[in-house]
């Protein structure tokens, strides 16, 4: 987390929770500008990402936010996989696989589904601006529930698992994994 971290991490975070999703949506909402002009993409290309924009447009709003949770829950889970690797083609693999994963099961990320929704609307989607802005919304809460509740569910686990490797069975204060537990000192007569 941020403890030990300075002052300014949570301007960090913050940053990223804001500026990056901005620019990273106005970024796709240019490029959906470009590809959907008349001619650039093949002929047909435009009814697939209208039938996205539609069923994500037909989703009840617990469907919506508890597919945004998972999606929170997957990419930080990603994130951490990537993190914690060296190997190039390993961070490569997750990353694809996790982004994979989220556009097959069409789950609700921010950043994706709000571009989604865009070229479907560009490719004559019938979509209120409003359910794109308040999917945005529902979709950045869910993500950020589903990520924060990954962290802290790993977190006051291994908070947990930590207790049982520092005092082991029965309360018995241990040393390292391969050393035995202390014995309490023998009292002598008196």
């Amino acid at each position: 987390g941020l403890h030990g971290k300075p002052r300014n991490a949570w301007l960090k975070v913050l940053e990223l929770w804001t500026v990056s999703p901005v620019f990273n949506i106005l970024a796709g909402a240019a490029m959906a500008l470009i590809v959907t002009t008349h001619g650039v993409l093949p002929e047909g290309s435009g009814a697939v990402l209208v039938d996205v924009a539609q069923k994500v447009h037909a989703n009840h709003l617990l469907a919506l936010f508890l597919s945004a949770v998972f999606a929170g829950a997957l990419i930080t889970a990603m994130t951490w996989f990537v993190e914690g690797q060296e190997s190039i083609g390993v961070r490569v693999f997750v990353a694809w696989a996790s982004g994979a994963l989220l556009a097959l099961a069409h789950l609700n990320h921010v950043i994706v589904v709000t571009i989604e929704l865009i070229f479907g609307i560009r490719f004559g989607a019938h979509i209120p601006w409003l359910f794109v802005f308040g999917n945005l919304g529902l979709a950045a809460l869910g993500n950020m529930v589903g990520g924060i509740g990954l962290v802290t569910l790993n977190r006051l686990t291994q908070g947990k698992q930590g207790e049982r490797k520092v005092y082991g069975f029965r309360g018995a204060v241990m040393g390292p994994l391969d050393a035995p537990a202390k014995k309490p000192a023998k009292r002598g007569k008196r």
